[in-house]
């Protein structure tokens, strides 16, 4: 992970001499994979980034306006998710004229992703499962399958969750092999095929479904080894792995 994350940044200067279009994609790799394990500066260069994408949208150039498009609307999911719910709205609106200007159903389906997210982040989880449930026809995006998920796991259908992060392990092949802009999203993606591992045995553990958590965990730290985490996911295994003392309902939480 530490090594994806760092040649995406090696990158960024290197696309930055051919082009400003390139440097971008790379800057949105590199966000992309920080988001996983986000450190104290993350917040202040995920909002300049999007600020340079909804600038870019407007570009006389169809080319570098329909990649800025994109890279808002990625820019806009990872806001979402960082709680940056008012500069995620902001991307969502500005690559819409973009996106409409397109008729690429690959942008069709990272717009739907990011105002699914963005509902989500909003406390609208019902309606993010609804709009994403019907476009789940094998041509939605693997990053619409992970906003699926998270959304299934906030309205409380835990075995439909699992389910869904199991799903994204299972079709690690599709991770790697997906068209989108420039790859921009290919390795988030990947990241997502193991990390949902994680995620779902949190999602079980919260459900108190301990053996099933226990399975998960398990098939999770066979395919990333606790000392390669970045801290941050580290601490998640951590947590995971402590009893708990109590179950939820002891402790007040639904």
């Amino acid at each position: 992970f530490e090594a994806a994350r760092k040649a995406a940044g090696t990158a960024i200067g290197r696309a930055d001499a051919v082009g400003p279009l390139f440097g971008d994609v790379y800057r949105g790799i590199a966000l992309s994979l920080e988001s996983l394990a986000p450190d104290a500066g993350y917040r202040e260069r995920l909002r300049d980034h999007t600020r340079n994408a909804i600038a870019m949208v407007a570009s006389d150039e169809y080319w570098r306006r329909q990649q800025a498009g994109f890279d808002a609307l990625l820019a806009a999911w990872l806001a979402a998710g960082n709680g940056q719910i008012a500069l995620a709205r902001e991307a969502i609106v500005a690559a819409q004229p973009v996106v409409a200007e397109a008729g690429i159903p690959v942008v069709d389906h990272m717009l739907r992703t990011a105002q699914a997210a963005l509902a989500l982040a909003e406390g609208r989880a019902a309606e993010s499962v609804a709009t994403l449930e019907a476009h789940l026809d094998g041509s939605e995006l693997f990053l619409t399958r992970i906003t699926y998920a998270a959304a299934l796991a906030e309205v409380g259908r835990a075995a439909d969750a699992i389910a869904a992060y199991e799903w994204l392990v299972a079709h690690r092949g599709r991770a790697w092999a997906e068209y989108n802009s420039y790859q921009m999203l290919r390795p988030l993606n990947v990241a997502w095929s193991t990390l949902a591992l994680l995620r779902a045995a949190e999602v079980a553990q919260a459900s108190t479904q301990p053996d099933q958590a226990l399975r998960l965990r398990t098939r999770f730290e066979t395919l990333w080894r606790a000392e390669d985490l970045p801290r941050a996911l580290a601490a998640r295994l951590e947590a995971l792995q402590r009893p708990d003392p109590e179950p939820p309902a002891a402790r007040g939480k639904p």
